[in-house]
């Protein structure tokens, strides 16, 4: 029981960051980045899917014009230390391993703005590309 509640309110945590780095690009607000990226190192980053919130937090922050992996760096400060050692790792990879694609997330402009979508097949296709072309060209 304990760990069907803790799954669930790891997804909602996961939800809230999805949101609120959707929001921040789509108002340009550096406010909801900081917002979603402080929340993924305080809950801490485990497995794939917060790896993924972190290349997302990266992308929009790029976006925003911001340096995705100062971004990190400052709030890995927050996190536990094993999370702020998988953070720092995370902004000590190169750029494609920090990409939407390697992560199997495609951004999306719809009508009401800016959205995220899941589709492991890109991340697949991408790492087939890579091991065929490691130099990226």
């Amino acid at each position: 029981m304990v760990a069907v509640r803790r799954s669930c309110f790891f997804l909602r945590i996961q939800l809230f960051v999805f949101r609120m780095i959707e929001l921040s690009i789509r108002t340009c607000s550096v406010d909801l980045l900081e917002a979603a990226a402080t929340t993924l190192a305080l809950q801490g980053v485990a497995e794939r899917e917060p790896y993924a919130l972190l290349a997302l937090v990266h992308h929009a922050a790029r976006t925003l014009s911001l340096d995705g992996d100062e971004l990190l760096r400052t709030v890995a400060a927050s996190a536990s230390p094993a999370g702020r050692r998988r953070i720092l790792g995370f902004v000590s990879g190169d750029a494609r391993s920090k990409s939407l694609e390697a992560m199997g997330f495609r951004e999306v402009l719809r009508p009401d703005g800016v959205h995220y979508e899941s589709d492991l097949a890109i991340a697949v296709r991408a790492a087939a590309r890579w091991e065929r072309d490691p130099s990226g060209a």
